[in-house]
């Protein structure tokens, strides 16, 4: 909560407050002892930007369903001004309007935009594991990853998100799923299929 606001509107006292609750970031505080999901932290971030930041990376990844993001990971948020508080990573990318989602009050952006950012930002595996379960909840296809990437050739790392899309699969329901697949493809066997409908005789 902005604890401004909540000690305005009554909700809570002064007393409560520093009793009750810690904080978080500047004018954004958490009840004590509460654990935070990745969600949480991306909103909480978005909170202290003012209400005014995109979230972007891992933290749109979160907001956008993605099962698998680590909670202790730093939220991300594209603003104008790169300074923020420990936990909270601010990227100044230039993001055009079709590559920004409206999530209730929240922006952020797309599923593709940030299947791309993450690719580029990241080492191979922990990126293909991230970009797997963002595809995987949102039905997102690499292809409309891959045209994010054509339409940014110059950003920085768009090659190792090129990389990463490559062996990309939105059928992977796991993190282990994603890294056997991706020590199958390194070894240098067969790319195995994933998720194949077994069908019963007679049906």
């Amino acid at each position: 909560m902005v604890a401004t606001e909540a000690l305005a509107s009554g909700a809570v006292t002064r007393r409560e407050l520093a009793r009750d609750y810690s904080k978080l970031f500047r004018n954004v505080y958490v009840r004590s002892g509460e654990k935070l999901t990745a969600k949480d932290k991306a909103v909480a971030a978005w909170l202290w930007s003012g209400r005014s930041a995109t979230l972007a990376g891992l933290s749109a990844a979160a907001v956008l369903g993605s099962r698998y993001v680590d909670a202790s990971a730093p939220a991300e948020l594209i603003r104008a001004n790169r300074r923020s508080p420990e936990g909270i990573l601010v990227h100044s990318d230039s993001v055009s309007d079709g590559d920004i989602s409206r999530l209730g009050v929240l922006s952020a952006t797309s599923t593709a935009r940030t299947a791309f950012d993450i690719g580029r930002r990241m080492d191979l595996v922990d990126a293909v594991i991230q970009i797997d379960a963002l595809l995987n909840a949102t039905g997102c296809s690499v292809d409309d990853v891959l045209a994010v990437a054509r339409r940014n050739p110059d950003a920085r790392g768009v090659r190792r998100a090129l990389t990463a899309l490559t062996v990309a699969d939105a059928g992977a329901e796991s993190p282990p799923e994603t890294t056997t697949r991706l020590l199958v493809i390194a070894s240098g066997l067969p790319r195995p299929e994933t998720q194949i409908a077994v069908r019963e005789r007679g049906r």
